[in-house]
């Protein structure tokens, strides 16, 4: 906690306010919390992460970080002034602004007597080094002993480039391509009579899935498909734990609409002879289904 104490002397009401939040929260150990909530979202599908900046994120995998930027502090006060050092035309006018701002420079370990512009651009770089790495060592080290909660730490170093969608980037809608990809058919031997009949319905399953996500199916989305089929609204961050499948119902018995085993994520389809009774039939049970045990 000691970086953490000594940053209050940064003169900005809004900056000494949010690092004695910050010396707060890493007493209270939150951030190994927080860490520990990550975890169990991911490895249980919860709510999506998508807020990570990248930084953050380089921080937690081990890649190669971004270059550190001005526009990445927070604090107006302190960005201003480093503006200003940085924007400095001369070693004068850069000295100058380094001894407006040498308080804060001395807690950043960045107050240096400079002889030319090129250590006027290494005072900047060592106070942005500061103040997005260092002063936040503490809350960082706990939010990875959080994130080490069942395995995804080791996961995420492991395999960054999957994880970086999963923590830096914004919620892609599901798509048809998505659901088709999703589920893998069951088919009867090759020849068969039912196994043409088979691909017949897969046919019009994938035509069925694009009607959908055109939106000309009245009350049916592709959410509504997922949550028919798995009772998730969207696929878990680590992906089903069986891989999803499509098997077909045996035609005539009374079998014209689709049913599901959301614990197997198995979907079953009717085998229907043209492509209207088959749009019918699937609108009606999932559209039904969203209503299921509701009085």
């Amino acid at each position: 906690m000691q970086e953490v104490q000594h940053c209050k002397i940064f003169e900005g009401p809004e900056e000494s306010r949010s690092l004695a939040l910050l010396g707060d929260a890493v007493q209270e150990g939150l951030y190994r919390t927080i860490g520990k909530m990550i975890s169990v979202a991911v490895v249980q599908g919860g709510l999506p992460i998508h807020f990570f900046s990248e930084r953050l994120f380089s921080q937690i995998s081990a890649v190669l970080p971004p270059k550190f930027t001005l526009e990445e502090v927070a604090d107006r006060d302190i960005q201003n002034q480093l503006e200003k050092i940085n924007t400095a035309g001369s070693v004068e006018e850069a000295r100058a602004a380094i001894s407006d701002f040498a308080d804060t420079l001395r807690v950043m370990g960045a107050f240096t007597y400079i002889k030319n512009l090129e250590e006027r651009d290494r005072v900047t770089q060592i106070a942005l080094n500061f103040y997005l790495e260092d002063r936040l060592a503490q809350a960082l080290s706990q939010l990875k002993e959080g994130l080490m909660t069942l395995g995804v730490l080791d996961e995420v170093v492991a395999h960054p480039e999957i994880f970086h969608t999963v923590f830096t980037e914004s919620v892609v809608p599901l798509t048809s391509t998505d659901m088709v990809n999703l589920f893998t058919p069951i088919f009867s031997p090759v020849g068969s009579n039912r196994r043409r009949s088979e691909n017949r319905t897969l046919a019009f399953w994938r035509d069925w899935l694009l009607e959908v996500e055109e939106g000309n199916v009245d009350n049916v989305k592709l959410e509504d498909i997922l949550i028919f089929a798995s009772g998730a609204s969207k696929v878990p961050l680590a992906g089903f734990q069986e891989k999803p499948t499509i098997t077909f119902l045996e035609p005539g018995l009374g079998r014209s609409l689709p049913t599901a085993n959301t614990c197997t994520v198995s979907l079953n389809l009717p085998m229907c002879s043209t492509f209207n009774d088959f749009s019918e039939n699937m609108a009606l049970a999932i559209a039904c289904a969203k209503t299921f045990g509701i009085a």
